[in-house]
């Protein structure tokens, strides 16, 4: 092999103008960025705890070297090799020669190390050739036969030093390893001869083609200071430095204790805490005694496409104890997974065919034992280099997943992935596993597995594993071995105290699937009727639908509305899917839309839906909401008893003022679904009270428009006139009796005397101040009637003075005094006559005295009255 050679050192005859040191000489065709790579790379500083002065003998015997081996920019390799020499030609200390032989990429045919110690290896000057005059002659390319190197390092050399210190080594291999996968270096500290032998050691561990990997160099002044990117990226990047512990430049301890930097100190025993890799302790066993092993593994990674060093070599091995040993080591839970990792990455396919029968034949001695990841990528590389074992596949798979999830006690979402990820990445290998589940052999599992299995995280499992496996349009068959592992499972979650997650999470894997979801929800509709299962299923469901999107929730639901069970399902859903909406009206309209004109749909409430809407809408937004649903809304939907009685309900939340302005007919129309419902008015008070009151208000209406004022008797018909002694204010707010009082007190008193005796209108109204509002309103309201019907009005008038006169209560006497006296004075002759006449046919023997206190003076008090009732507070 030939190489090209370099010399820097101190010389007084050169031009640099560097304190004498400088390039002597180099071979033609080594380049500047080599040159200045090899200079960063091997310059020296004597350790500082050496003599500053030192002898001869001291120099040659405690100072160290810097043997390396590493990569220059552009691709070439430099061995090279750094002596202190002490004294330059000026006397000043510190002088050293750089000696380096640059080889082509593929030009050193031997390891690194075995150039060490070669009389060729430069280590001082001649006294000639610091006498030369400058410029030196280029130095010649150096051939170097074969007989010429490992005279120093060899296998008999190792076979003398590893004995004993087979732990170190390996040790030595696992730091390495993990500092070159972490892109690092390993500082190393040893005497400067070990340092060597420990080199030799890794390298002689891979075949020579690995050598140029381990990059090293057994002596580097500041250490930290060459890891730089600035030297990184001349190629500077040594797998091994041998770091001097020096307490200012790099200390041992400090470095392991702080887990800075990985470290191999020897001398002090201070080492990097990391487990002993299997591979490092095979590989340290057999290099000690130059077993085999290290031959036999270098020809089978040869073999590889792989090259570098880094813990792929533990993967390689496994690989290769696979193939040759037909056994794996499973020391951590991802050595498998690495080592299948390796073959599906530098494998040629043949040999991936081989260990693809091996790898199936160990996981299945082993089936009890897989984890997830394992199983996963024994998919992945099955489906990528064998085929043709997919039967084998499917059984492992189905026997592994079992003992997968009954061991992890939990949730098993990274199965669920895998199944995923097999049916996404490999669809003819899911088509065939699905095949397989219907397998007899299955089903026998099958039986084993889940009749009268509790465990909850198996059930959820399996349930989702049986309903992904259907492809988006194919039905499910419960006679065969996946249906009936669908239909044990669903009897399984029976004896679950809260299956929700599971139900909803089983759904949401057969969306796209009418068919499949159609079985699915046959069968778990007798575990819905459970009402505490029903409730925290549709709770779980409010969840997902929060999560997912809205069409995927609507496709559910629009599912469910197949028959009138699951629509009341879809009804209940969608409540609990609205229930966590700011605006759920457009929701709501969406489902009745898509449920009004479905057969059976007249057994189905939507009143949870409904609820859902009105909640925190103010009053006016319910009486719109019901306007929209009364007119909107098909008559099956709307005479259901639940949503006529939620109607009837949020009408009686609003004031009587909203409900005055509100559309009579809706309001007639809901109290009359209410009604025939079997509703009772007095749960909904006010509804009653102002759809009584429009209805009399239009029969009114139509009476006094049509009558003389001669004529009387009464304006509504006797059934409608019954309904108002039913009426009850007593419940009533402050704001809603007055406005009631203010819209209906004239409507109603119109019905006195012919359907009602003003009695009665007296109690209904109230006694106390309320009633005094009321009197704020009947002399105007009898004034109105009279000038429209004089008959009807004065028998009116004689109603209220007959309730006046024999009154059992002195409060309501006393309110209606002054009003009344004082109307009874302005009347006309014969209004006055008439009235006279009527009173004594009715209370013979006190109209005398009625009248009289008609013919009294209005007091100054009465008419002062009148502005210290604008002062009296309505009760509470």
């Amino acid at each position: 092999m030939k190489a090209l050679q370099y010399i820097y050192t101190s010389w007084k005859n050169g031009e640099s103008t560097n304190k004498g040191y400088m390039i002597y000489s180099k071979s033609e065709g080594i380049t500047e960025a080599e040159c200045e790579a090899i200079r960063n790379a091997m310059r020296y500083s004597p350790p500082r705890d050496l003599p500053f002065a030192p002898t001869n003998e001291q120099i040659t015997e405690d100072f160290p070297y810097g043997f390396a081996s590493f990569n220059l920019p552009g691709g070439r390799r430099c061995v090279a090799l750094t002596t202190y020499l002490g004294k330059d030609y000026s006397g000043r200390f510190g002088n050293y020669i750089i000696y380096a032989l640059v080889f082509e990429k593929d030009g050193l045919e031997c390891r690194p190390v075995d150039l060490f110690g070669e009389p060729f290896m430069k280590t001082a000057m001649t006294q000639e050739e610091l006498n030369a005059s400058s410029p030196v002659p280029p130095l010649p390319l150096l051939e170097i036969a074969d007989d010429e190197v490992s005279e120093y390092v060899n296998s008999e050399t190792l076979e003398e030093f590893l004995p004993g210190n087979e732990d170190n080594l390996a040790r030595l291999i696992t730091l390495i390893l993990e500092a070159r996968t972490n892109g690092d270096t390993l500082y190393i500290n040893d005497t400067r001869e070990n340092l060597v032998l420990w080199v030799s050691a890794l390298q002689y561990m891979l075949p020579e083609s690995f050598s140029c990997y381990i990059t090293f160099s057994t002596y580097v002044a500041d250490p930290l200071h060459l890891r730089q990117d600035k030297y990184l990226k001349e190629g500077i990047d040594f797998a091994l430095t041998g770091a001097w512990p020096d307490s200012s430049n790099f200390n041992y301890a400090v470095e392991r204790g702080g887990g800075r930097r990985l470290v191999f100190d020897v001398v002090s025993g201070t080492y990097s805490d990391m487990p002993i890799s299997g591979f490092a302790k095979a590989m340290a066993d057999a290099l000690s005694i130059d077993a085999p092993l290290i031959d036999r593994f270098g020809v089978f990674l040869e073999s590889t496409s792989y090259r570098g060093i880094d813990n792929d070599l533990m993967s390689a091995y496994a690989v290769y104890r696979l193939l040759n040993e037909h056994e794996l080591d499973r020391r951590t839970p991802d050595d498998l997974s690495h080592a299948i990792t390796f073959a599906d990455r530098y494998l040629d396919e043949s040999r991936c065919g081989d260990f693809a029968r091996e790898l199936l034949d160990v996981a299945d001695k082993n089936v009890w034992d897989l984890d997830v990841n394992e199983l996963s990528s024994i998919i992945d590389f099955i489906a990528s280099h064998a085929r043709f074992m997919s039967d084998i596949l499917y059984r492992l798979v189905f026997g592994s997943i079992y003992q997968i999830i009954s061991e992890n006690g939990e949730a098993c979402d990274d199965l669920l992935s895998m199944i995923d990820g097999m049916k996404h990445n490999h669809p003819d290998l899911y088509r065939g596993f699905s095949v397989y589940m219907d397998s007899p052999e299955a089903g026998d599992d099958v039986d084993v597995y889940l009749r009268g299995n509790t465990d909850p995280w198996v059930n959820s499992f399996y349930l989702q594993l049986v309903l992904s496996s259907y492809e988006h349009d194919e039905s499910c068959d419960l006679r065969t071995t996946r249906g009936a592992m669908l239909q044990l499972v669903v009897d399984n979650l029976g004896s679950e105290p809260d299956p929700s997650e599971i139900i909803v999470s089983a759904m949401t894997r057969t969306i796209g699937n009418e068919s499949l979801f159609a079985t699915l929800f046959s069968l778990l509709r007798s575990l819905l009727r459970n009402p505490s299962i029903c409730d925290g299923f549709c709770t779980a469901y409010a969840r997902w639908a929060g999560r997912t999107s809205q069409q995927d929730a609507a496709w559910v639901e629009n599912e469910l509305m197949a028959g009138p069970v699951g629509m009341m399902f879809a009804v209940q859903l969608c409540a609990a899917r609205m229930h966590s909406m700011r605006d759920p009206k457009t929701v709501f309209w969406d489902f009745v839309t898509s449920i009004q004109h479905r057969s059976g749909v007249e057994q189905v409430s939507i009143a949870p839906l409904f609820k859902e809407c009105i909640d925190g809408l103010d009053d006016d937004g319910i009486v719109k909401l019901l306007t929209n649903v009364d007119s909107t809304i098909a008559p099956a939907l709307l005479t259901h008893p639940e949503l006529a009685s939620a109607m009837a309900l949020a009408a009686d939340s609003c004031d009587v003022k909203t409900l005055v302005k509100a559309d009579p007919g809706m309001l007639y129309r809901v109290l009359d679904r209410y009604a025939s419902a079997g509703g009772s008015g007095d749960l909904v008070p006010r509804l009653w009270a102002v759809g009584l009151g429009e209805s009399i208000r239009g029969f009114v209406d139509v009476w006094l428009s049509g009558r003389s004022r001669k004529r009387a008797g009464s304006p509504v018909p006797q059934r409608i006139a019954d309904h108002v002694g039913e009426l009850c204010l007593r419940d009533f707010n402050e704001n809603d009796y007055k406005t009631y009082v203010k819209e209906y007190a004239p409507v109603l008193v119109a019905l006195v005397p012919d359907s009602i005796r003003f009695s009665a209108l007296a109690r209904i109204f109230g006694g106390g101040v309320r009633f005094q509002i009321f009197v704020g309103e009947l002399i105007p309201a009898v004034r109105k009637l009279s000038k429209r019907s004089e008959t009807g009005g004065v028998r009116l008038l004689a109603d209220i003075c007959v309730y006046y006169v024999t009154g059992l209560s002195k409060g309501d006497t006393e309110a209606l005094r002054v009003p009344l006296l004082r109307y009874v004075r302005k009347l006309d002759d014969s209004e006055y006559e008439n009235l006279e006449k009527l009173l004594e046919q009715m209370i013979p023997d006190q109209v005398d005295a009625f009248f009289n206190q008609v013919d009294e003076k209005e007091s100054i008090k009465d008419k002062l009255g009148d502005i210290r009732g604008l002062f009296r507070k309505f009760p509470v």
